[in-house]
C-alpha cells in the first residue's frame, strides 16, 4: 500500500471514530443522570480527602465525567461542573460577550472560592484541557497537579495547519451558520468538521436536542477573538498528558508536539480508546488518575 493510500485509510477509520464519539457523546448526555440548576455554575460533588476537579470539552457538559465520581470518590473528593454556556446552566451567548480559556479559567477559579477549596488537582479534556492550562498559568499555587487529554493546543509551534484547518473548517463555518438561527444548520457544520457528514438523520431525535442543549458554548467559540491562544504548557508541579489510541487527525500535531516540548510530564496511551475515552475508558482512566495523584 503507497503512503497516499494508507492516509487515506487512516482518514477513513478517523472518521468513522469520530461518528461513533458523537453517538456515545449523545446518549450518554440523554440517558445520564438527572440535575437541578443552581446559581452560578452547575457542578456536582462527591466523597472526601484530596479534590480532583473536571473540566469538560466543547458541546459536552458535567455528566461526562459522572463515571469517574463513582470510581474515585471512595479515596477523593471528586467534582465536576459545567462551564458557562454548557447544560444545564441558563446563560445564553450574547454578542460581544469575551470567550477564551482565560475567561473560563476565571469561572473556574470563582467556582474554586464557591466550593470552599484551598488547592486541588485539575483535570482537562479537549478544549477543557485548555481552560485547565490557561487556569495552571493565571494561579499555579492553586494547584496540586494538573492531568490534560488531548487538548486543541493549536498555536503550538509547528502546527499551523492544524491551527489553520480548525479556523476555516470549523470556526468561520460555525460563524456563519449561527447566524441562520437554525440550529440543525449550526449541527450541519459540527458534524462535517469532525465525523466528514453530516449524521443528524442517524442520531434519535431526543439525544440529537441533548446535543444541541451546548451549543451556546460553540456559538461563544466561533466569535472568539482568539480560542485558541498560544499558551505555555510547562509548569512546577505533577503534569499528566493522556492520549488516546485513535486521536482524530486534526489533533495528532497539536499532541506530538505537546507532548515532545513537557519531557517531564507523565505521558499515558489508552490503548483503543478514541477521543471519548472518558465515557468509554472510565476505569483505566480513573486507575492512572489514582496511581497519579497518589504517588504525587
Amino acid at each position: 500500500m503507497d503512503i497516499t493510500n494508507c492516509k487515506t485509510l487512516i482518514t477513513n477509520i478517523m472518521k468513522r471514530l469520530n461518528r461513533v464519539y458523537f453517538f456515545v457523546l449523545a446518549i450518554l448526555i440523554f440517558f445520564g443522570f438527572s440535575s437541578i440548576q443552581e446559581s452560578g455554575l452547575f457542578f456536582k460533588e462527591a466523597g472526601e480527602g484530596e479534590t480532583i476537579l473536571f473540566v469538560h470539552g466543547s458541546q459536552e457538559d458535567y455528566r461526562v465525567f459522572l463515571p469517574q465520581i463513582e470510581v474515585l470518590n471512595k479515596d477523593f473528593h471528586v467534582v465536576t461542573y459545567s462551564r458557562r454556556y454548557n447544560y444545564p446552566n441558563e446563560q445564553s451567548y450574547k454578542e460581544g460577550t469575551l470567550f477564551s480559556p482565560f475567561t473560563e479559567a476565571e469561572d473556574l477559579e470563582k467556582l474554586r472560592q464557591k466550593i470552599g477549596i484551598e488547592k486541588f488537582n485539575v483535570v482537562g479534556h479537549s478544549f477543557g484541557g485548555l481552560v485547565a492550562l490557561a487556569y495552571a498559568n493565571k494561579y499555579p499555587d492553586r494547584l496540586e497537579s494538573i492531568t490534560i487529554s488531548e487538548p486543541p493546543v493549536l498555536s503550538i509551534e509547528g502546527c499551523d495547519e492544524s491551527l489553520t484547518a480548525t479556523k476555516k473548517g470549523l470556526i468561520e463555518k460555525l460563524k456563519t451558520s449561527f447566524l441562520t438561527k437554525d440550529t440543525t444548520v449550526v449541527m450541519k457544520a459540527i458534524f462535517e468538521f469532525f465525523v466528514g457528514e453530516d449524521i443528524q438523520n442517524q442520531i434519535p431525535p431526543e439525544a440529537l436536542q441533548a446535543l444541541k442543549s451546548n451549543l451556546p458554548e460553540m456559538e461563544a467559540l466561533s466569535n472568539s477573538e482568539n480560542p485558541f491562544p498560544n499558551i505555555n504548557t510547562s509548569f512546577d508541579f505533577p503534569t499528566m498528558i493522556i492520549t488516546a489510541e485513535y486521536i482524530m487527525p486534526v489533533l495528532m500535531c497539536t499532541n506530538e508536539a505537546l507532548i515532545n516540548t513537557t519531557p517531564d510530564a507523565k505521558h499515558v496511551r489508552i490503548s483503543g480508546a478514541s477521543h471519548d475515552m472518558w465515557m468509554t475508558h472510565p476505569e483505566a482512566l480513573s486507575s492512572h488518575l489514582k496511581e497519579f495523584i497518589s504517588n504525587n
